[in-house]
């Protein structure tokens, strides 16, 4: 872009220079010519090119009206041209470093692109953070949505955050793409000139870029899906209609969810092919039944025919989730169902549309992409807190936070999203979807009252959390632990486990009352 302006400027100096020496040279000699001098050329040009035309000044020479006529002709693209380069210089120049110098000390949000993902993301961030300057990559002049926010478009953002501040220290960079591996490659280019570089991506984790977080929107709605609308103790029959990647996500947080008693029998049924769930989840065999259901636990079965050849399914369903990847697809599912199979459960829409032809609907941009859901600050604050408390019970022998590898992060960000179902259990509300310092307090003082009648019942209810979550990612039990090929000696059922191994997640529970201070 510089080098373009840049040689357009000159061609027309240039130009415009050699015009003017043209008209001197045939006005310069003619004894009536009023112009004389290169000022009066200059002038006389300037009156043409804008259209004021005073009139005190005009060639008399055939060569001079010659050179007068083409300044007519090419005024109102010399001047819009001139206009343009000046606003161009001011947007892409001086109002940047104007705003770069004011908010010298603030924290810099830093988006790869405008578009209304982003713009809802800077939104939710700036509610929180009212001196943040937000910057987007894009052409200058573009417009942003984003209310009272301090921002500026700029062709190429992080240079200039690297040229005013060397290493990022207090910068965030958001890879806001539709594509996840261009976001991904883009990540990787720029996480040495950021504090830390937040991709969207469905990738996982790169141990060799350690400031860079991979954050999944289908991660992000199952996990906000089941926070919203939490499954109630008394429903034992859930169907999923979705064959994409949400519907896999969704499947996969509500067994890491749904966990709340041994006595649970909860059939999940889903519209889909499950060869790649199956083969991805393995050991998950071990505890989850595949297939219809059996006489313990809970199940997974997958029905290849189509939501429309099984009505009998969707008539015993305590909630139907319709979450096929695009939403024009659920909402024609939505209408199909409503008409031809009408079923009197409640159903669950991932749609940007509420109220879509009754039901409740989940996934609207501004529930996803906020701060707490993308920057994982809360769940991260207390995944963190979690593991203190761990390492405090083991005598300080635990790694610390920053030494875990990142399943170890990623097993106790899971345990962390469990807690509101553990207040739901402690306080007996089924409906709770909001997770307070008020309800963990309460919580806990359930908890520090029963803890000795119901602490099998707790000690069960943290160990099949956590061996689904480990046998989610094919860990096998071994009297050995060996990490690297995902084996370990706790893969059992709990009544297999050892007195003390049974207590061993008792800090689980009593976290709630780290997290109610």
């Amino acid at each position: 872009m510089k080098k373009k302006w840049t040689g357009r400027v000159l061609l027309a100096l240039v130009l415009y220079l050699a015009a003017l020496l043209l008209l001197l040279a045939f006005e310069g000699r003619a004894p009536e010519a009023g112009i004389r001098t290169f000022w009066d050329a200059v002038w006389y040009s300037l009156v043409t090119i804008t259209t004021v035309g005073y009139g005190d000044l005009s060639p008399v020479t055939v060569g001079g009206k010659l050179v007068g006529i083409l300044f007519l002709v090419v005024s109102a693209g010399l001047f819009a041209a001139v206009i343009g380069f000046a606003v161009s210089f001011f947007s892409e120049k001086l109002l940047p470093a104007r705003k770069l110098r004011a908010h010298r000390n603030s924290v810099w949000y830093v988006f790869s692109e405008v578009s209304e993902k982003s713009e809802v993301l800077a939104r939710s961030i700036g509610l929180l953070e009212k001196d943040a300057l937000f910057l987007f990559r894009g052409p200058a002049g573009t417009e942003v949505s984003a209310g009272e926010l301090s921002c500026c478009v700029m062709p190429d953002p992080a240079a200039a955050v690297a040229a005013r501040r060397p290493g990022g220290k207090d910068c965030l960079y958001f890879a806001m793409g539709e594509d996840g591996w261009e976001n991904f490659r883009e990540a990787a280019a720029v996480s040495g000139r950021f504090e830390r570089v937040i991709c969207r991506t469905s990738l996982k984790e790169d141990p060799s870029l350690p400031n860079v977080s991979c954050v999944d929107p289908a991660e992000i709605l199952a996990l906000l899906y089941w926070r919203r609308f939490p499954l109630r103790f008394d429903e034992k029959n859930v169907v999923i209609v979705g064959r994409g990647t949400l519907g896999r996500k969704l499947l996969e947080r509500g067994l890491l969810t749904n966990v709340f008693s041994p006595d649970q029998h909860v059939a999940y049924r889903i519209f889909a092919d499950g060869t790649e769930f199956c083969r991805d989840h393995a050991a998950l065999s071990q505890f989850v039944r595949f297939g219809e259901p059996g006489y313990r636990g809970d199940s997974v079965t997958f029905l290849e025919g189509g939501w429309k050849s099984a009505p009998e399914i969707l008539a015993k369903a305590d909630r139907i989730i319709l979450c096929e990847d695009r939403e024009e697809e659920n909402a024609a599912v939505l209408s199909d169902m409503r008409t031809y199979f009408p079923v009197e459960t409640k159903i669950h829409v991932y749609s940007s549309v509420k109220g879509l032809y009754g039901a409740e609907n989940f996934g609207a941009l501004q529930e996803v992409f906020t701060s707490d859901l993308i920057l994982k600050r809360e769940l991260l604050s207390t995944a963190k807190r979690m593991h203190e408390i761990y390492r405090e019970g083991s005598g300080g022998t635990a790694p610390g936070w920053e030494s875990l590898t990142d399943f170890m992060k990623q097993s106790n960000l899971a345990a962390a999203s469990h807690l509101q179902t553990k207040v739901r259990i402690l306080l007996e509300d089924q409906d709770l979807n909001l997770l307070t310092k008020e309800k963990c307090r309460e919580a806990f003082e359930v908890y520090r009252r029963t803890r000795e009648e119901k602490a099998e019942l707790y000690r069960w209810i943290e160990h099949e959390r956590w061996l689904r979550f480990y046998t989610m990612h094919n860990w096998t039990y071994d009297p050995v632990r060996n990490d690297a090929l995902h084996r370990h000696n706790l893969i059992l059922l709990y009544e297999e486990l050892a007195p003390e191994q049974q207590r061993k997640d008792d800090y689980a529970w009593e976290l709630l009352e780290a997290i109610g201070r």
